[in-house]
Protein backbone atom coordinates (compact mmCIF):
# COMPACT_ATOMS: atom_id res chain seq x y z
CA UNK A 1 0.00 0.00 0.00
CA UNK A 2 1.41 3.35 -1.04
CA UNK A 3 0.59 6.03 0.91
CA UNK A 4 0.08 9.83 -0.75
CA UNK A 5 1.00 12.66 1.93
CA UNK A 6 -1.00 16.32 0.99
CA UNK A 7 -0.50 19.41 1.38
CA UNK A 8 -1.59 20.52 4.63
CA UNK A 9 -3.55 23.62 4.87
CA UNK A 10 -2.82 25.96 7.80
CA UNK A 11 -5.48 29.03 8.12
CA UNK A 12 -3.53 31.12 11.77
CA UNK A 13 -5.98 33.94 12.82
CA UNK A 14 -4.04 37.26 14.42
CA UNK A 15 -0.56 37.46 16.14
CA UNK A 16 -0.59 39.10 19.38
CA UNK A 17 3.34 38.54 21.05
CA UNK A 18 4.55 38.52 16.93
CA UNK A 19 5.53 34.76 18.39
CA UNK A 20 3.78 33.51 14.99
CA UNK A 21 5.59 35.66 12.43
CA UNK A 22 8.67 32.98 13.00
CA UNK A 23 6.58 30.11 12.85
CA UNK A 24 4.78 31.21 9.72
CA UNK A 25 8.18 32.20 8.45
CA UNK A 26 9.76 28.84 9.07
CA UNK A 27 6.74 27.09 7.99
CA UNK A 28 6.63 28.39 4.41
CA UNK A 29 9.65 26.56 3.65
CA UNK A 30 8.21 22.81 3.67
CA UNK A 31 6.77 21.98 0.79
CA UNK A 32 4.07 20.12 2.60
CA UNK A 33 2.52 23.06 4.63
CA UNK A 34 0.63 26.01 3.40
CA UNK A 35 -0.18 28.55 5.92
CA UNK A 36 -1.84 31.57 5.82
CA UNK A 37 -1.83 33.93 8.41
CA UNK A 38 -4.86 36.80 9.09
CA UNK A 39 -3.58 39.62 10.80
CA UNK A 40 -5.81 42.12 12.30
CA UNK A 41 -5.74 45.33 13.86
CA UNK A 42 -6.15 46.88 17.74
CA UNK A 43 -9.41 48.93 15.98
CA UNK A 44 -12.68 48.15 17.47
CA UNK A 45 -14.16 46.74 13.81
CA UNK A 46 -11.14 44.60 13.06
CA UNK A 47 -11.44 43.16 16.39
CA UNK A 48 -14.90 42.09 15.94
CA UNK A 49 -16.47 41.93 12.31
CA UNK A 50 -13.44 42.06 10.90
CA UNK A 51 -12.25 38.70 12.50
CA UNK A 52 -15.82 37.35 11.94
CA UNK A 53 -15.33 38.18 7.96
CA UNK A 54 -12.31 36.85 8.10
CA UNK A 55 -13.52 33.92 9.25
CA UNK A 56 -15.63 33.40 6.71
CA UNK A 57 -13.83 34.27 3.73
CA UNK A 58 -11.00 31.96 4.54
CA UNK A 59 -10.83 28.39 2.42
CA UNK A 60 -11.52 25.65 4.95
CA UNK A 61 -8.24 24.40 6.26
CA UNK A 62 -7.09 21.30 7.62
CA UNK A 63 -6.38 23.18 11.01
CA UNK A 64 -7.30 26.50 12.29
CA UNK A 65 -4.90 28.11 14.96
CA UNK A 66 -6.64 30.83 16.96
CA UNK A 67 -4.64 33.39 19.19
CA UNK A 68 -6.38 35.33 21.84
CA UNK A 69 -8.84 32.57 23.15
CA UNK A 70 -11.46 35.16 24.53
CA UNK A 71 -12.48 36.81 20.60
CA UNK A 72 -10.84 34.85 17.86
CA UNK A 73 -10.77 31.14 19.09
CA UNK A 74 -14.24 31.66 20.52
CA UNK A 75 -15.72 32.53 17.40
CA UNK A 76 -13.69 29.76 15.62
CA UNK A 77 -14.93 27.24 17.42
CA UNK A 78 -18.57 28.20 16.94
CA UNK A 79 -18.25 29.17 13.45
CA UNK A 80 -15.61 25.92 12.44
CA UNK A 81 -16.71 22.21 14.22
CA UNK A 82 -15.34 20.22 11.44
CA UNK A 83 -12.23 21.68 11.76
CA UNK A 84 -9.75 21.28 14.27
CA UNK A 85 -8.55 24.20 16.63
CA UNK A 86 -5.65 25.02 18.33
CA UNK A 87 -6.42 28.06 20.55
CA UNK A 88 -3.13 29.80 21.77
CA UNK A 89 -3.73 31.98 25.27
CA UNK A 90 -2.37 34.93 26.01
CA UNK A 91 -1.54 37.65 29.29
CA UNK A 92 -5.15 39.36 28.47
CA UNK A 93 -6.31 35.85 28.09
CA UNK A 94 -5.39 34.25 31.36
CA UNK A 95 -5.58 37.67 33.58
CA UNK A 96 -9.28 37.99 32.86
CA UNK A 97 -10.15 34.40 33.85
CA UNK A 98 -7.75 34.74 37.12
CA UNK A 99 -9.69 37.64 38.75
Amino acid sequence: MSWKLRRMKVNVLNDCAHDWENFVRELKEYDDVDITHYLRTRGFFDKTFGVLRRIINAPTPNLWVGNYLLQDTYLLLKLCRRVPIVGVSHGSDLRTTIK
